[in-house]
């Protein structure tokens, strides 16, 4: 498990076989199967590994949120807008 994945469980009180909800869209699904941990601030353009840097979007298919983010077609600001509105 990638440190940052473990960081995110952590940090959450989650386990590998937990259900979790998107940060998006909402939809449920176990950890780690078709969810992924993103970097809402990419590592390589200086984001950290720490939780409040890290979103559980879903992931899997061409049209997931985790695809999306990729794409760019959900920013940054918005990501990290929905972790401020959820803390």
């Amino acid at each position: 498990m990638q440190k940052y994945v473990k960081n995110y469980l952590d940090y959450h009180g989650l386990c590998i076989g937990d259900l979790i909800l998107c940060e998006v869209c909402g939809k449920p699904t176990i950890i780690p199967d078709n969810m992924e941990i993103h970097h809402i601030i990419y590592r390589s353009q200086g984001g950290s590994d720490e939780p409040e840097n890290l979103i559980a979007l879903c992931a899997g298919e061409d049209d997931t949120c985790h695809s999306k983010a990729h794409r760019r077609e959900l920013t940054p600001e918005y990501l990290t807008g929905l972790i401020s509105a959820n803390i």
